[in-house]
């Protein structure tokens, strides 16, 4: 695929403007990354000829190891079957783990045990038609997209080059890269093409609902802007409902849809904003939850087709909402509460990404005052396929 465009840069009083601006575009990012999948060396020829809009088999993330903060493992939903089905394992191994308490790391030993074997039988990365019995699919183009945006993460993270900007640096990075996807889902909408159009924007979808459950989601809802906090995240569930309008308008909000990850990605996106309100962000701003429900619902899926915890997922949030506005063009309002957001605080750019600064200015910030990506070259920097931290 041909590289991106970058974003425009945006200006933001909280972060130091780089002295040099590097054009250049990003690459697909065919690389596993981070906690959701942490294989890397897939740039075989075999998956480079897969199309960008073709399911993939990826890797079953971590998060979805982790019981819901407020979920107790073994819910009493009906006969021990459903409690399965309920809470999304996949098998009796994964169930009444007491020893442990299925905490985080042992999440993180469940996670590493199944990545180790999906490569052992060489599972990863296929396109779908060659593996129907996995659960875990995305678009290539979305998984692209996602490993990009987790190896930019690191771009943002003074912690990782020994380096002290101010307190809320990193947050303000996961917080522009935020922006800058929600930029991507909005050019993606508007293009001429509708077949494209509706796949494009539903790769920047499923990418977005992967990395915000993979470790950065919540990274920017301590920053001290409190406003644009809220603001944000409830901007992210407008591009969920956005989304799921157009794949309802399309006929494929259905039990057999050609959106092969349509439960996955929507309670993905309640998984992340389960606890919200612990974070102040509540009210108006996560009225969207609902209505994600009444679209799960809509479309007959059970609750196999959706991350772990996804019956007490759709439970919480079940609610007498009234159905989702007639309209076809923009139902939930799209275009003019982005326009809002961007219009309050200039959204997007690259003012937090370390690599595109100068060498100067990195080692301003830097505890020894010398250049700490000083070893690569700027054509490195500029190709932006560092993997950092």
């Amino acid at each position: 695929m041909p590289p991106r465009k970058k974003q425009k840069t945006g200006k933001s009083s909280n972060a130091p403007a780089p002295e040099e601006e590097e054009a250049g575009a990003a690459h697909d990012g065919d690389t596993a990354a981070g906690s959701a999948a942490d294989s890397s060396g897939h740039g075989s020829s075999e998956y480079s000829s897969i199309p960008p809009f073709r399911y993939i088999t990826v890797p079953r993330p971590q998060f979805d190891f982790e019981p819901l903060p407020t979920t107790p493992v073994n819910v009493a939903i009906g006969a021990n079957t459903e409690v399965i089905q309920a809470n999304g394992f996949e098998n009796d191994d994964d169930v009444g783990d007491d020893d442990d308490g299925d905490d985080e790391q042992a999440a993180s030993e469940k996670f590493q045990k199944a990545l180790d074997e999906d490569e052992k039988h060489d599972q990863l990365l296929k396109p779908v038609g060659e593996h129907n019995h996995r659960k875990w699919v995305m678009l290539k183009e979305g998984w692209s997209m996602f490993c990009d945006w987790k190896r930019r993460s690191g771009y943002c993270q003074p912690d990782f080059l020994a380096m002290y900007i101010y307190n809320d640096f990193y947050g303000y990075g996961i917080q522009e890269l935020l922006e800058n996807l929600l930029l991507k889902f909005d050019a993606a909408l508007k293009e001429k093409n509708v077949e494209e159009a509706k796949w494009d924007s539903w790769a920047v979808i499923s990418a977005m609902a992967l990395w915000l459950n993979a470790g950065e989601g919540s990274d920017y809802m301590m920053n001290d802007d409190g406003d644009r906090v809220v603001e944000i995240s409830a901007l992210v569930g407008i591009a969920l409902l956005t989304a799921l309008a157009m794949v309802e308008t399309s006929g494929e909000l259905k039990t057999d849809s050609k959106f092969l990850d349509l439960g996955i990605v929507i309670t993905s996106f309640l998984r992340w904003a389960e606890d919200h309100e612990d974070a102040g962000i509540e009210d108006d701003a996560v009225a969207w939850r609902e209505h994600a429900v009444a679209y799960y619902e809509r479309s007959g899926l059970g609750v196999e087709k959706g991350v772990s915890g996804t019956a007490e997922l759709l439970k919480k949030f079940r609610d007498t909402s009234p159905p989702a506005p007639k309209e076809r063009q923009d139902p939930w309002g799209w275009t003019a509460k982005l326009k809002m957001y961007d219009a309050r605080h200039e959204m997007g750019g690259t003012n937090f990404d370390l690599t595109k600064w100068s060498r100067r200015q990195r080692a301003q910030y830097a505890f020894d005052k010398k250049d700490p990506l000083a070893e690569f070259s700027d054509k490195d920097l500029k190709d932006g396929v560092l993997q950092i931290g």
